[in-house]
């Protein structure tokens, strides 16, 4: 340990001063007095306790009773040790005030400094005597010598202050993941007599439903034989969730003599982690649990100090991406504890800073709805998805559902075994994924919109531009041109258009829009060609992760990297075609597909999607918002004027099926006129090949408020974007594949109605009559 000495003490160290071997040869009192201060501060503690009056030391070999004016050499260094490590300490420094030298008896008179890193410099005044007799100076040596308040039998206590765990709310202050007091069992062993212990142990292992510090059972027997033969005022023998235990288990504790119960945290620095509302936005919130003991072996090689065998960790969601907010920071606290147990005094009480609270753009309520409607749907098992409710103005994220989903309570609680784990994790229905913004998906024709824009933003076409045949058989060769401007020969002569007396006319933009149409947008990509269509894409943030708070999203792409690498060509002209209906190799998330859509309801731009409103701070009896989410642009996909063009075919799309309305002529919504657009999207089908080899079929429907009944604008509290996606696997395909289509579609359409209709008002539903009509 470092020594700082000042000037005063190194002039009182200029006396001359004998360094030989026994202690009689430091000269007289007062120099023996210095040489032991010298000695303490260098941390050379065996020659000091070597100077000490022999009738303090405690030489038997056994350990010192506590309040015996003695003191073990082993118990000397560790008591200077494990006090110097409680307060943190770090350098420390001493000032000579006076020497008094007599015959038999001589004193020094000395400041000292400890600096810490718990409290800065703690200062105090000490007297050190000695005493001369069996013909040596001996220091009269008292736990006084260590800080001047201490007595024989005190004891210096040092601990943490734990913070507790930021909690989450709602947009309505609705409490998503909270803490609670645990339900801690304890033993009280002095009431416990001998002839009583075996008895005791086996009344406590006969409690059904009492798990003891989650020890496996062969274990059990011998920690408990261990607590009972303690002398301890109260030991922890379980820590439980509240609303595990019911009147039955509690009557049988207390039943027992030795235990009791406290249910107000008083017993333990533990708080549970809690989330009233179960599965309930599961894939948003993540969870927490005790850390796990890799996760702290971590910790401890990286010199991370904050966790503890205690502690809590957050593992998924945002209990993961704000671990550094929501944990707080500890504080500490150290005192002298009397023979008697009390506090004799307090050297630091650091308090904790508990952790910030999240508040959420969600609401607990519609989340719920989002959920019951997709419940009362009752899809089959094979069909997976993901439901997003947003405000296109602002990107505040109103509900998110992704299923199948979990209870983060169980993680919480440790309630799965490896193998439960391992099972899950290999699920083909991965119920860990967050399909809304870990999933990537090709979009379908929810994605003509994005060609559109491409299109008349490029200049490539104008919303008046023709497709180049009336007729209803194609020559695919007459408008796909090679790269070298002529017509390229693809092995394919002629397309054929399925008929359909309700298609909009003429077949231009806005028909096509409305109508769904794949070979539209094909040629529009294909006209576009490689190089302008994926600069325009890679501008609008096509190769991005979109930004989503601290939660990690997966980035989009146009094609796959990999083609470029075993062919030599980004695309070829078939992919380039099919990306222009949003097949090919194009993939994204739900939430950027949502985002994209949204900018048609804002003036061609994007906003940055969030979830996290506001971060607040609690302090003593001020709760602080430190931090508040600022609206802002991600990406501006195109003008006003083609958000507000594109914005009017998505409305037709949605007209009424008596006003000849589109693809989604079937959504029913009283209070507003919607605009969107659906889409289906195949999975695992190179294409060119037969439907039935694909491994999943998506359902795509993304709307929002276009505007109230009356044709006002919609007020900004009542904006509202809804995304639907169904993962449909080939299980759920019935032999009738038009049945099936029929099928999910009114399914989409139940879920888009429930969402965007007034919250409140009852609609008409949907039934399969309405659905066959078209």
């Amino acid at each position: 340990m470092k020594r700082l000495i000042c000037a005063a003490l190194l002039i009182c160290l200029l006396l001359p001063i004998c360094l030989a071997g026994c202690a009689n040869d430091y000269g007289s009192g007062s120099e023996v007095c210095l040489r032991f201060i010298e000695l303490l501060y260098e941390g050379d503690y065996a020659s000091a306790y070597e100077l000490i009056d022999n009738d303090t030391k405690n030489l038997t070999g056994e350990a010192t009773t506590r309040g015996a004016a003695m003191i073990s050499y082993t118990e000397f260094e560790a008591k200077y040790k494990n006090i110097f490590e409680a307060i943190k300490l770090t350098d420390m420094s001493y000032v000579i005030k006076n020497t008094i030298d007599g015959q038999t008896a001589a004193s020094v008179d000395y400041s000292a400094s400890f600096v810490t890193d718990m409290v800065g410099t703690l200062n105090y005044d000490y007297t050190l005597n000695a005493q001369y007799k069996n013909e040596r100076w001996n220091i009269m040596w008292t736990p006084a010598h260590i800080f001047p308040m201490m007595e024989w039998g005190d004891n210096i206590l040092s601990g943490v202050n734990h913070p507790s765990r930021g909690e989450i709310f709602d947009a309505e202050g609705e409490l998503l993941a909270t803490n609670m007091a645990p339900f801690t069992v304890y033993c009280t062993p002095t009431k416990i007599a001998a002839e009583d212990k075996e008895a005791f142990i086996e009344e406590v292992l006969a409690i059904q439903g009492l798990d003891l510090i989650g020890l496996e059972e062969a274990d059990e027997e011998r920690y408990l034989r261990d607590f009972a033969n303690r002398t301890n005022p109260t030991v922890v023998i379980a820590i439980m969730y509240p609303d595990e235990v019911d009147d039955a288990l509690r009557e049988r504790i207390l039943a027992v003599k030795g235990l009791g119960i406290d249910t107000n945290g008083a017993l333990t620095s533990t708080a549970l982690r809690y989330y009233p509302y179960g599965n309930t936005l599961s894939h948003i919130l993540g969870f927490a649990s005790v850390i796990q003991k890799e996760d702290l072996k971590t910790f401890e090689e990286e010199g991370n100090e904050f966790y503890d065998g205690d502690s809590w960790l957050g593992y998924a969601g945002l209990e993961l991406e704000y671990e550094e907010l929501l944990r707080g920071s500890k504080g500490a606290y150290a005192y002298i504890q009397g023979m008697d147990g009390t506090n004799r005094l307090t050297l630091y009480n650091i308090p904790a800073v508990d952790g910030q609270d999240l508040h959420l753009s969600v609401s607990v309520s519609l989340q719920q709805r989002v959920e019951d409607v997709v419940t009362t749907i009752d899809f089959d098992d094979n069909v997976t998805g993901t439901v997003i409710v947003m405000n296109p103005k602002t990107g505040e994220v109103q509900a998110m559902y992704s299923w199948p989903d979990y209870d983060p309570n169980d993680f919480s609680r440790g309630n799965y075994t490896d193998e439960q784990w391992t099972a899950m994790e290999h699920d083909p229905q991965t119920p860990l994924l967050n399909r809304a913004i870990q999933g990537l998906y090709p979009p379908g024709s929810t994605f003509k919109t994005i060609t559109a824009a491409a299109l008349l933003e490029t200049d490539t076409f104008t919303i008046d531009t023709l497709f180049p045949e009336s007729s209803e058989t194609v020559k695919w060769d007459v408008w796909y041109p090679s790269a070298g401007g002529e017509f390229a020969y693809t092995g394919i002569t002629q397309v054929t258009r399925t008929r359909n007396t309700n298609r909009h006319t003429p077949m231009n933009m806005s028909s096509s829009i409305i109508d769904s149409d794949n070979l539209y947008f094909a040629y529009g990509a294909l006209k576009m060609g490689w190089e302008v269509f994926t600069k325009y894409l890679a501008g609008i943030g096509m190769t991005e992760s979109i930004p989503f708070d601290e939660l990690g999203t997966q980035p989009a792409q146009i094609y796959n990297a990999a083609t470029e690498v075993n062919t030599g060509t980004a695309m070829d002209y078939f992919k380039l075609a099919a990306s222009g209906y949003g097949q090919g190799e194009i993939l994204i998330t739900p939430l950027q597909l949502a985002s994209y859509l949204s900018c048609f309801a804002n003036d061609g731009n994007v906003m940055v999607p969030y979830i996290v409103d506001s971060i607040w701070q609690a302090s003593g009896v001020d709760y602080k918002m430190v931090e508040e989410h600022e609206v802002s642009i991600w990406k501006t996909v195109c003008s006003k004027w083609t958000a507000d063009t594109i914005a009017s075919m998505m409305a037709d799309v949605c007209k009424p099926a008596e006003e000849h309305g589109g693809t989604g002529k079937y959504l029913r919504v009283f209070s507003y006129k919607c605009a969107g657009k659906t889409g289906t999207a195949e999975i695992g089908k190179s294409l060119g090949e037969n439907s039935s080899d694909k491994e999943k079929e998506l359902a795509w429907f993304i709307a929002y408020r276009y505007t109230n009944k009356d044709g006002t604008p919609v007020a900004d509290e009542d904006q509202r974007l809804v995304l639907v996606m169904l993962e449909i696997s080939p299980e759920s395909v019935s032999t009738n594949y038009a049945d099936t289509k029929s099928e999910y579609a009114l399914m989409k359409f139940l879920i888009m109605q429930e969402l965007l209709k007034d919250d409140g008002l009852t609609e008409k539903p949907y039934t399969e009559d309405i659905m066959n009509k078209g």
